[in-house]
């Protein structure tokens, strides 16, 4: 892995979220494929449920994401089927 830090929002959810990102799988269909701290998770989640309460399949499917070991500590990798935007340069 060719990991950079650097900070995403998701969809319409304004808030900032720092992240880990795989340089060489850094996007999927244009979006940004970020690696979630389990606080910036709960989040995230916390976000959707305050802003679509309806919408809990989706929220029973982001919570359904498993962690992995990087540097020791868990990340979430949230890539591959959501809307992330970069806020600030990855550089």
């Amino acid at each position: 892995m060719n990991l950079k830090e650097a900070t995403v929002e998701f969809d319409d959810q304004l808030i900032q979220h720092p992240c880990l990102v795989d340089m060489d799988n850094e996007t999927w269909n244009g979006f940004i494929n970020p690696y979630l701290t389990q606080i910036e998770r709960d989040r995230m989640i916390a976000k959707q449920v305050e802003q679509y309460p309806d919408e809990l399949e989706f929220v029973e499917e982001l919570k359904s994401i498993t962690s992995e070991k990087i540097n020791g500590e868990n990340y979430y990798y949230f890539g591959g089927a959501y809307c992330w935007s970069y806020i600030e340069d990855k550089e």
